[in-house]
């Protein structure tokens, strides 16, 4: 009988472990979808009524998803009888080692927190960072992925986006176009503006208010410049602007009104 006590004592540590083991699991299967089912869309459901935008939501989901998720996991060691005093301490420790060595990293979580809480743009909003410009594609904990105009991928880390400026151009529903026109100091100014107001007046995307201006700017070595700058929504600025340049010309063109260009003149004299 005493040799076989090994034999029984394992058998009944291995049932133990097994228990304890279904214990655990199912602890954790019915945490899981607690979190899933129920807390994290109460969750989502309270950050909407907030107006939080979709995608900073996602931030906080894998946030709070992460930190119900590690509850659970510390409860279910709890109710089998794990010591989850010393557990916590050590990955306590462990992480504090795994944070030290990922400086970088966290500096992206942390530029990711930044805009979650400030907003400093959104989807698709086209904006110029650390001198590049492009929509926003993506927006990530870690970065954020721009689309330029000629259809380029740029990828931000979210430290880069917060220790520079950002110029956001859609922040506001309208933008102002700001276009120079020369004339010669031959040609008639007052009909120069009229030509150029008949243009924006032309132009549907144009606002009325505030009013376009069309005024003297400088009076340079090769003309007089015209300060052009008419009010469009945000989505037609490049459209109009770009029109507006070539029926500007045109109209001057029709009207005789000449557009100078940089010329040399060169005196020679009989030696």
């Amino acid at each position: 009988m005493t040799g076989l006590m090994p034999i029984e004592n394992f058998a009944e540590q291995a049932t133990n472990f097994f228990i304890d083991f279904i214990t655990a699991g199912i602890v954790i299967f019915v945490g899981y979808l607690l979190v899933r089912l129920v807390l994290l869309r109460l969750f989502r459901r309270l950050m909407r009524s907030y107006g939080v935008d979709a995608v900073f939501l996602h931030f906080a989901e894998v946030i709070f998803n992460i930190f119900l998720m590690s509850l659970v996991v510390i409860v279910a060691l709890d109710v089998v009888g794990v010591q989850t005093g010393f557990l916590i301490a050590a990955l306590t420790a462990i992480l504090i080692a795994l944070l030290a060595s990922m400086q970088g990293w966290l500096q992206n979580v942390a530029g990711g927190l930044w805009m979650f809480l400030n907003y400093p743009f959104k989807l698709d909003d086209l904006v110029e960072i650390a001198g590049k410009q492009g929509r926003v594609e993506e927006i990530t904990l870690l970065t954020t992925k721009l689309r330029t105009r000629d259809n380029l991928e740029i990828i931000l880390p979210n430290r880069t986006i917060v220790s520079n400026i950002i110029t956001n151009y859609h922040a506001n529903t309208e933008r102002r176009i700001e276009l120079v026109i020369s004339i010669a100091y031959e040609d008639d100014i007052q009909q120069a503006i009229d030509v150029i107001r008949g243009v924006l007046e032309a132009e549907e995307r144009i606002l009325p208010e505030p009013e376009p201006i069309v005024a003297v700017a400088d009076l340079a070595e090769n003309g007089v410049k015209l300060d052009v700058r008419p009010w469009v929504k945000k989505d037609d600025f490049s459209a109009t602007r770009y029109a507006l340049r070539k029926n500007i010309k045109l109209a001057l063109d029709a009207n005789h009104i000449t557009i100078p260009y940089q010329q040399i003149q060169l005196h020679t004299s009989d030696l």
